[in-house]
């Protein structure tokens, strides 16, 4: 079963039209944003006219939130700024029913540098993306806030142990989602199944179950 999503550029022209278009006439579930092409996620056009339809519909957004993929014509560090995780606060909190999808929960970089690297507790403001998310979500200070799995569990074995720990948390278990990012994972030597059986494995059935349907159903609005 294919579930389409509008994708949309606010900078465009028309861009707030083709949403409707999409969603109006044509049934799409949600919105897919890729804010690293060089546009903030609370862009005016994004604020004003798409996401109160999304929110009074009941639809979802997932977007891109990891320092991976492509950018537009800006630098690294701007493209970071409008893709990390608390520059979708704004949004969370101007549209409280609207469910939003970070995303790879931080990326692999994110991933690596807190398994290897490590970091200071007590340093105000750490910029690790995963971490972040998970504190967005621990704190529930942003009830609609989710997160995903996809492409990020396909990169290294190290990262499955840290995964299941995270989930001990309520509210981390009730809004991190399951994913593999196809079609981009075709480009990776672990095979989409072999990934999910993986995880299936290393997670336990219904910790997987929990990820794979129960949460998906409720982020889409087919659950209660």
């Amino acid at each position: 079963m294919v579930i389409p999503f509008a994708s949309c550029d606010p900078r465009l022209p028309g861009a707030a039209a083709e949403v409707r278009r999409c969603i109006l006439d044509l049934g799409f579930r949600g919105l897919k944003l890729y804010p690293r092409l060089g546009y903030a996620p609370d862009h005016p056009v994004l604020m004003r006219e798409i996401y109160p339809l999304l929110e009074a519909r009941g639809l979802a957004v997932v977007s891109h939130c990891s320092r991976g993929g492509v950018t537009g014509n800006i630098g690294r560090a701007q493209a970071d700024a409008v893709s990390a995780p608390m520059a979708f606060a704004p949004v969370l909190r101007a549209f409280p029913r609207m469910q939003v999808n970070l995303a790879h929960f931080g990326g692999q970089a994110d991933w690596e540098s807190y398994v290897s690297q490590g970091f200071d507790p007590y340093l105000a403001g750490h910029d690790n993306w995963l971490l972040q998310i998970r504190q967005m979500i621990e704190s529930g200070e942003f009830p609609n806030l989710w997160t995903d799995v996809s492409y990020t569990l396909f990169q290294s074995d190290e990262f499955l142990p840290f995964l299941r720990l995270f989930l001990d948390h309520p509210r981390v278990r009730a809004r991190v989602l399951f994913g593999s990012d196809f079609y981009m994972t075709r480009q990776e030597a672990l095979s989409e199944r072999a990934m999910s059986v993986r995880l299936r494995a290393g997670l336990g059935e219904a910790l997987f179950r929990q990820i794979a349907e129960t949460n998906p159903g409720v982020w889409l609005g087919e659950r209660g």
